[in-house]
């Protein structure tokens, strides 16, 4: 067996990380930021990226829009495309970080989430949920 094909062997083994996207991480790709690489990156591993059906349709409503946040939510959508898992979640039914809450109380410690909303961050952290969050300072993601 050559290096390569144990390398190779060895990443496949690599478990990967499951990371919730929130909709505030998603709207940034507008600004031309490549989320979900700079966020493997600020974990240091390979990751399984998800969003919740109540995140997709927040995006949906706000791509109707016509403004920059609707050009936004469209680009955001057309991203996510192939690279995110869409999870159905029947949970409580209300905005859509009030579901985000439901969702990880109820998978606690299997997920990471990446959340630029202030204070979903600070009602997660009550829960000790681990957060990923972007450092406007550094133009790169950073574990909160």
């Amino acid at each position: 067996m050559g290096t390569y094909c144990r390398i190779k062997s060895r990443l496949n083994r690599v478990k990967k990380i499951k990371v919730l996207l929130d909709t505030s991480v998603l709207l940034q790709v507008y600004e031309g930021i490549d989320v979900l690489e700079k966020i493997e990156r600020a974990l240091g591993t390979q990751c399984e990226f998800y969003v919740l059906d109540a995140v997709l349709d927040e995006l949906i409503r706000l791509s109707q829009g016509v403004g920059r946040r609707g050009k936004a939510a469209r680009l955001a959508i057309s991203y996510m495309r192939n690279k995110v898992k869409l999870i159905t979640f029947k949970g409580e039914q209300g905005k859509t970080d009030d579901i985000i809450m439901e969702f990880m109380r109820r998978n606690k410690g299997e997920f990471v989430i990446a959340t630029n909303d202030k204070k979903l961050r600070k009602d997660l952290k009550k829960m000790n949920v681990k957060i990923v969050t972007w450092w406007l300072g550094k133009y790169e993601y950073a574990q909160a």
